[in-house]
């Protein structure tokens, strides 16, 4: 399912699956136990004793039945099960099932935790909305104390809400891996809670066949929709129908941003592509990108008024700096040029330096930032869930567009009722480059005429999957931004295979 709900859509989503197909919640159930039980023994090579922690919930149910299908499969397994004054009825029928001896209280668990393989956690699901106390804390505090172990959380880790805020001192699960059923919930996508998942692995159930939510919170970006974007080229292209970018980039030392920027708006297929950067920058540009063009912007930094006429698209910030004439060159290009225009980096600081000069900003005015970019630019947040309120509010009243980059970066924009949520990339982006190479790409289609959110979308999309490609031939720790814009041809082709076949 490429939509983000939330956890009353879930319920939602599970109720009418039930009416169409006519089975029953237990049967679904025992469906999700199939399908998590079948992941965890194909991955499993060594483990051959497992204890299961149960809530008195759904998630618990699901606990149960995979501890009675695990021991099908021959595993030792021991279930701790949180008393309760009641069970949920489908909790209780798996229960009923298991034979007495998997059963261990709180004085064994110690040991069994000790002991054991793996542990899978099924205390607590969808349904949490405030932070856990009693015996469910002192369960998840006690389980994150193995850390050595790895840890199987089932749909979410326990302690966490689907989506909505938590603070940092709740009690929740640490897993080593997460595996959500059927669908993303978004506390998954935000660093606050996808740091507590592990590795994030969505087991399909087959509910969104009959189930379409009316206001999803977010949506994964499609690989189908997004390759139906590319700009097509036909035998009698020529070079002026594919736009000519401009990248205003670089400053004294910082000259390599631009450098970055410029290549990958090349090879996402600009038709032109000139470069505005300091006099350091022509001689390694000429030698390095024979492609693009070079345009003066001043000696060591931008100080210069640049003529935009030309140009399809515009692209600032890699490397300009902060100084007083780059500020007042920046300022007055946004007085004169109307067209597509990408902010990244320092053109972000200054115009948080200068909050007027926001309402110079056309509608469709593509901002990259990271977290803390958007804060100093919009205002401090204390928590992802408000950023993400703030760029949906601004989306709406400006026409702009927000990229805002994370883990699983999120698109904004007016024309999209809900964030759209890129899933490509990987921790190799960590490293100094990688924002230039983004704003390289995004220019450069938005020069070939995709629309402000299109080109948001696809950029951050290929960007991503051009360092997955580098991360297969290298470990994420040496790969360089430049690693990643030489992939860039096989991601564009990858997702070219994608819209033929």
């Amino acid at each position: 399912m490429n939509e983000v709900l939330s956890a009353a859509q879930w319920k939602e989503a599970d109720a009418t699956y039930l009416q169409v197909t006519g089975i029953n919640s237990l049967q679904l159930m025992e469906r999700a136990a199939v399908a998590c039980t079948a992941w965890l023994h194909a991955q499993w090579k060594s483990v051959k004793h497992v204890v299961i922690l149960a809530g008195h919930g759904n998630n618990g149910g699901d606990g149960l039945a995979i501890c009675r299908l695990l021991l099908q499969k021959g595993y030792q397994v021991q279930v701790y099960r949180v008393a309760s004054a009641s069970y949920a009825a489908d909790n209780q029928a798996n229960a009923d099932l298991l034979d007495a001896k998997v059963w261990i209280d709180k004085e064994q668990l110690g040991e069994a935790l000790q002991s054991c393989d793996a542990i899978i956690d099924t205390l607590l699901g969808i349904g949490t909305t405030r932070k856990t106390t009693d015996e469910y804390a002192h369960c998840i505090e006690l389980v994150n104390t193995f850390r050595q172990k790895t840890i199987y959380s089932i749909d979410l880790p326990s302690g966490m809400p689907a989506e909505l805020p938590f603070d940092e001192q709740w009690p929740v699960v640490k897993a080593t891996h997460t595996l959500c059923l059927e669908g993303w919930k978004l506390n998954l996508l935000l660093p606050q809670g996808g740091s507590k998942a592990g590795e994030i692995h969505l087991i399909p159930l087959g509910l969104s066949e009959v189930y379409e939510p009316r206001n999803p919170i977010a949506k994964i970006s499609s690989t189908a929709t997004l390759a139906q974007l590319l700009p097509e080229r036909n035998r009698f292209a020529h070079k002026g129908q594919f736009g000519h970018a401009l990248l205003i980039a670089g400053s004294q030392g910082m000259w390599g941003a631009g450098l970055l920027a410029a290549e990958a708006c090349l090879r996402s297929g600009a038709g032109k592509t000139t470069i505005a950067g300091p006099q350091e920058m022509c001689m390694p540009l000429t030698s390095k990108l024979p492609e693009a063009m070079y345009l003066h912007s001043g000696i060591d930094c931008w100080t210069n008024d640049l003529a935009v006429k030309p140009y399809t698209a515009i692209g600032i910030g890699p490397g300009i700096g902060k100084s007083t004439p780059t500020r007042k060159a920046f300022r007055n290009l946004l007085t004169s040029y109307r067209g597509p225009l990408v902010l990244d980096a320092d053109a972000l600081n200054i115009l948080a330096d200068a909050p007027d000069l926001l309402e110079q900003l056309q509608p469709n005015t593509i901002f990259t930032p990271h977290m803390g970019e958007f804060d100093r630019l919009f205002g401090q947040h204390n928590n992802w869930w408000s950023r993400l309120e703030t760029a949906q509010r601004l989306t709406k009243q400006k026409g702009w567009v927000i990229v805002l980059k994370n883990a699983y970066t999120l698109i904004f924009s007016e024309h999209l009722p809900f964030p759209l949520v890129n899933t490509t990339g990987n921790p190799g982006l960590a490293k100094g480059g990688s924002g230039d190479v983004l704003t390289g790409i995004i220019t450069g289609l938005l020069a070939q005429g995709l629309a402000a959110p299109h080109a948001a979308a696809l950029g951050v999309y290929l960007h991503g999957l051009s360092a997955d490609l580098a991360k297969a031939e290298q470990h994420e720790i040496s790969m360089l931004a430049s690693d990643v814009v030489k992939q860039l041809a096989k991601a564009i082709s990858s997702l070219t295979q994608t819209s033929t076949s």
